[in-house]
């Protein structure tokens, strides 16, 4: 039986609202994850209240094509995924070296933005495609 990995992903909850879009942010943002050679992009995250009220807002986000690296700043949630560039999944390490490239970019994220040191949660989504 082939078991291909198809991604690693890293849910931490927690309020990441001061990391925003400005200039000074991405670029200590830069600086921080520059070993993983990652382009800044922003997404639209829409944010739904209980009473139905909707609150949009642009956050920022790291991506690496080549690598498959992506990590998503929302404002109660920071996603870091990994996911398969090429058919066999090799691109993707084992899970325990992808957890420790997750506990690299909290320490980083939260030396320079002390306001989200307080994760509450944390998930980890790993995806495979068994061939059976």
């Amino acid at each position: 039986m082939d078991r291909i990995k198809l991604s690693y992903q890293a849910v931490v909850f927690g309020d990441f609202s001061s990391i925003t879009t400005s200039g000074d942010v991405i670029k200590i943002l830069l600086d921080e994850l520059s070993i993983y050679s990652m382009i800044p992009t922003t997404f639209d995250e829409i944010k739904v209240f209980p009473d139905g009220r909707q609150q949009q807002s642009q956050r920022i986000s790291f991506t690496n094509n080549e690598t498959g690296f992506v990590i998503l700043f929302g404002l109660d949630k920071l996603d870091i995924i990994q996911q398969m560039t090429d058919e066999n999944g090799t691109n993707i390490d084992n899970i325990v070296n992808f957890i420790e490239k997750v506990e690299k970019i909290l320490t980083s994220v939260s030396s320079k933005f002390p306001k989200t040191k307080l994760f509450n949660r944390l998930a980890l989504v790993s995806s495979y495609f068994m061939n059976v």
